[in-house]
């Protein structure tokens, strides 16, 4: 298959991930009956805080196995409440690399710029000094009027507020690392003046 596509070479993907076996999508069904599975578990769940459901995993001739699609979601969810010693770690340097973003913004911020010039900035920062190629979430960058829109900073209302003399920032942003998202939240006046 990889060379008739272009898609490298199962020992490519053994020496980039460090993993003992790789198979191509479409012999998934082969490989499973290969190994005589009693039960496939499949991913089927809904999230609770968003109400999200899961795309459950589907290959031509999963209807030859039997399949449970119950037991996966609770225990997954389960463990995602307990952290590893790396994942910690990981967690830290995402908030770590976010607080820094944060800083770098509040002595940034200037009267007369736009409220997207500071978002932009979070996350060239987070990117060109921390490797996070994704925000955890839109970025809310609010100034005055705006610091009080509950989730302001989507397509309706993008960050594009000129920032004034005494307006008050609320920059609620966060980086993301490898799937471990950060979530900070600042308020600070524009023009450095705490009163």
């Amino acid at each position: 298959m990889a060379a008739a596509t272009g898609i490298h070479s199962k020992e490519h993907f053994k020496e980039k991930y460090a993993v003992d076996d790789v198979q191509y999508v479409d012999e998934i069904a082969s490989v499973l009956t290969s190994q005589k599975p009693s039960v496939l578990l499949t991913l089927r769940g809904v999230n609770t805080d968003s109400g999200s459901v899961c795309r459950e995993a589907s290959f031509d001739g999963i209807s030859k196995f039997e399949v449970n699609n119950t037991i996966l979601h609770p225990e997954i969810v389960e463990c995602r409440v307990f952290k590893t010693d790396m994942e910690l770690e990981v967690l830290r340097y995402t908030n770590k690399i976010s607080s820094e973003a944060h800083r770098e913004v509040m002595k940034a911020v200037k009267v007369g710029m736009k409220e997207y010039e500071l978002e932009s900035l979070f996350e060239h920062y987070c990117y060109s000094r921390g490797g996070m190629r994704h925000s955890s979430y839109t970025c809310i960058c609010g100034s005055g009027e705006n610091s009080a829109v509950l989730h302001y900073g989507h397509a309706g209302a993008p960050n594009d507020r000129t920032i004034q003399n005494g307006d008050m920032c609320l920059f609620d942003m966060g980086g993301e690392y490898y799937c471990f998202a950060s979530d900070i939240t600042c308020s600070f006046p524009a023009n450095g003046k705490f009163t």
